[in-house]
Formats: C-alpha cells, structure tokens, sequence
C-alpha cells in the first residue's frame, strides 16, 4: 500500500469514527408507526459505596459479586449453607454468564455463606 493509499484509510477511519461518537453524543428519537416519540434517556445512579472487608476472599468477592449486585443486597441474601452457595454461583456463571472463574467457587461459597449469616462480620465502611 502506498502513502497515499495510507492516508485516504486513515481519513477515511478518522471519518467513520468521528460520525459514530456524534451520533452517540445525540439524543436518539424514534417515531412509532402509532406516532409517539420515544427518546433516549441519561440517568445517574447512586453508588452503593459497601464492599465486603477481608482478604483474598473478599476480593473475589468484590471483582465478581459487586459487578452485578450491590454490597447490601448480597449481604441480605437468607443464609444459605456453602453447598447451596456453590450451587447458586454455579447458576450465576452458566445459566446469567457471570465470568467468575470455576476454581474460585471453593473459596468464593464460604465467604458468601458467613457474609448471609453475619452480614456486619464482612461489611467495609462506605468508601
């Protein structure tokens, strides 16, 4: 490819990147064949700021749990035991895609188990 042919590419890419991030800086709208005009929204919502104290298991915890769930809500779960934990984290990776690895579920169980039976055992301060 000569220099040319380089630049136009590059032009060209620059262009239809440029379009793409203004396009997605503008309120969509789209009329209904009923004619109602449904708009694209922006909301902001609050930061739950509780994660779970606790070492190496509460870091798993915090990368994978916290990416779907609150702090609070995971804390507040009925006590389960730790064999219904790794059946319920099982659930979360292969029925809702959760990317928590496989080899993490021994450690992970437990620590869930002991956080919705004593859930101020585990609980960070707010950040």
């Amino acid at each position: 490819m000569n220099q040319a042919s380089r630049i136009k590419l590059i032009a060209a890419l620059v262009a239809v990147t440029l379009t793409a991030l203004w396009g997605c800086s503008k309120r969509a709208a789209i009329k209904t064949p009923a004619g109602i005009v449904l708009r694209s929204q922006s909301i902001s919502l609050p930061s739950h700021g509780r994660q779970f104290a606790g070492g190496a298991q509460a870091s798993v915890a915090n990368t994978y749990c916290l990416m779907c769930h609150s702090g609070g809500m995971v804390m507040t779960q009925p006590p389960l035991g730790i064999a219904q934990w790794q059946t319920e984290l099982h659930k979360m990776i292969t029925t809702y895609g959760c990317p928590l690895p496989v080899n993490d579920i021994d450690q992970l169980a437990p620590f869930v188990a002991q956080a919705s039976q004593n859930p101020d055992s585990l609980a960070a301060p707010p950040r």
